[in-house]
């Protein structure tokens, strides 16, 4: 039991780097909503604009990967790492689509390394995942970035770090992972390149579209 608790914790870590429950994140979504904000001008940010959408963006990615979380230890109690991983493929974007549509904005989880093929990086986002893990492999300190894009739409993006937890579904085949459930990855997920990683290596992004 104490076994299951500390991994419950640490799996809770982990989605906030690789971040109470899925009915606080609903009901307190209202004062998670943006509010009227004027567009930015010529592609930039003011000062002030950075730091609200800084803020509303690190709230929003709290919630959803809290909710995400809550749902997914409950999977991981019920049958292990298998019964995780088919919930996974199952209800991951199901939760996050439900999440920003309460939340008015657009949730999505993003790698150059992903899982899901649906979770492929557009454009602009595999500009900052490159960002990211080349500021990462330099060793320096990787904070949320917040964009313009070309179209005027605010971007916010919160890098996902890997924790040990993590392993279980995204380490080492054999090692990390064992045989029958990385089988079940591949049979979930035919196109999947999210494995081989180690505990602390950049995986990949939340990312929040300001509607």
């Amino acid at each position: 039991m104490t076994k299951l608790f500390l991994s419950s914790i640490t799996l809770l870590i982990c989605l906030s780097a690789c971040q109470q429950d899925t009915q606080n994140a609903q009901n307190d979504s209202s004062e998670t909503e943006i509010s009227e904000e004027p567009p930015p001008e010529a592609n930039r940010l003011s000062e002030d604009q950075q730091i609200y959408y800084e803020t509303q963006g690190d709230e929003i990615v709290t919630r959803s990967a809290q909710a995400l979380g809550q749902k997914l230890m409950e999977a991981l109690s019920d049958g292990g790492v298998s019964n995780a991983l088919a919930f996974c493929n199952e209800n991951a974007l199901t939760i996050t689509d439900s999440l920003s549509e309460n939340m008015g904005v657009a949730i999505t989880r993003t790698s150059l390394n992903y899982r899901n093929i649906a979770n492929q990086p557009h454009q602009l986002e595999e500009e900052m995942l490159t960002k990211f893990s080349t500021q990462h492999k330099a060793g320096k300190s990787i904070k949320p970035i917040t964009a313009v894009t070309p179209d005027g739409e605010v971007l916010y993006a919160s890098p996902i770090l890997v924790n040990m937890l993590c392993l279980k579904c995204h380490g080492n085949v054999g090692t990390d992972i064992k045989e029958e459930n990385y089988q079940l990855v591949k049979n979930l997920y035919p196109y999947d390149k999210a494995i081989d990683y180690k505990a602390g290596d950049f995986r990949g992004m939340w990312v929040v579209r300001f509607r």
